[in-house]
């Protein structure tokens, strides 16, 4: 006869089938659903050259006049596929920092996403660890603040607000101090979160 233990396992059984047959989207469906969110509200996706990286970000298409910009910076995204194995692609699952930047309310916003999120992952410049063990290296670190430069060109703005999510506080966190000027918030900024 089976114990107790035996019958919890076999009840649980169905819900472990289940959640071994949901698939992660690939990474061209998880730009897709970025470009989903951004297109109706007038945004549009930007490569913007960085040093190392190309890093992708969206913004509006038609640019309001204003002395400051925020910039919504994305959290780790899909980092890893397991608790100890990097996945292929960080390319967020669901663009959390995304859905910030197009619902801020009032003035000019836009989004950021991080090292090879939205990208190439495979290119010879993305490695995992850019998004593992090394997703606040100094290139990583110096990438953003490129980026950031081309955006606030881009809207002319006088001043930054940097909104890290997740991960991305601490990238926010570690550009802010470098530029001396930008201003940050950290909505469930955990950078030092280890899978």
């Amino acid at each position: 006869m089976a114990s107790w233990r035996s019958w919890g396992v076999l009840a649980l059984l169905p819900s472990l089938l289940l959640a071994a047959c949901v698939q992660v989207p690939s990474p061209a469906e998880r730009r897709a659903q970025a470009d989903a969110l951004a297109t109706p509200r007038g945004w549009e996706r930007l490569t913007l050259p960085a040093g190392d990286f190309e890093l992708i970000g969206y913004a509006p298409a038609r640019i309001r006049a204003g002395e400051e910009l925020t910039v919504y910076i994305e959290g780790d995204g899909f980092a890893w596929a397991s608790s100890t194995r990097p996945s292929r692609d960080p390319t967020p699952r669901s663009p959390l920092a995304l859905q910030l930047a197009l619902a801020q309310p009032a003035g000019n916003a836009a989004y950021l996403a991080r090292p090879c999120q939205y990208g190439d992952a495979q290119a010879s410049d993305c490695s995992p660890r850019y998004w593992t063990d090394a997703r606040f290296a100094e290139q990583v670190i110096a990438a953003t603040d490129r980026a950031l430069d081309a955006l606030k060109a881009r809207f002319a703005a006088q001043r930054l607000v940097l909104v890290g999510y997740s991960g991305g506080g601490a990238v926010a966190s570690l550009v802010a101090a470098r530029r001396g000027a930008a201003r940050r918030r950290t909505p469930a900024g955990d950078g030092g979160r280890q899978p």
